[in-house]
């Protein structure tokens, strides 16, 4: 499976690797929902552990807007989690496309920090923590 997942705490982590679309993604996610041990709220980490995933413009654009119809059951903070200077950009680009639905979609390239930022706006339900752009800047 190209998109797996597993609930801790509040989170629902979900592991990416291998060949994956949108359809992918969404589906995963919607599985999640209809698993006994989520809950509604829950926040979305996702690691990309080298998946083939390089959306399109238009490819990022849908990927948001499936987002924002999922939102309304997870928490509208995301982090996802890249290791590869392209995933890094086409993140960000995700990341403008879910501004304008409200989505505050973050692009780490550690996945402790991810995880403690997902910890930070949940317990603080802080809405500007990531609106000052990127939550980890690009290596130099």
């Amino acid at each position: 499976m190209a998109v797996s997942f597993e609930f801790e705490g509040n989170v629902v982590l979900f592991t990416a690797e291998g060949d994956m679309t949108n359809v992918d993604i969404r589906a995963a996610l919607e599985r999640a929902t209809e698993d006994p041990s989520f809950r509604p709220g829950m926040s979305i980490l996702m690691h990309d552990l080298g998946s083939s995933y390089q959306p399109s413009s238009e490819q990022a654009y849908e990927a948001a807007t499936d987002l924002s119809e999922l939102t309304k059951l997870y928490s509208p903070h995301i982090a996802v989690v890249v290791h590869e200077d392209i995933k890094y950009g086409l993140g960000r680009m995700i990341a403008a496309y879910c501004e304008r639905h409200g989505i505050d979609f973050q692009v780490f390239r550690n996945f402790d920090n991810a995880r403690q930022w997902l910890a930070y706006v949940h317990e603080t339900g802080d809405e500007t923590a990531g609106e000052s752009g990127s939550a980890d800047s690009p290596r130099r």
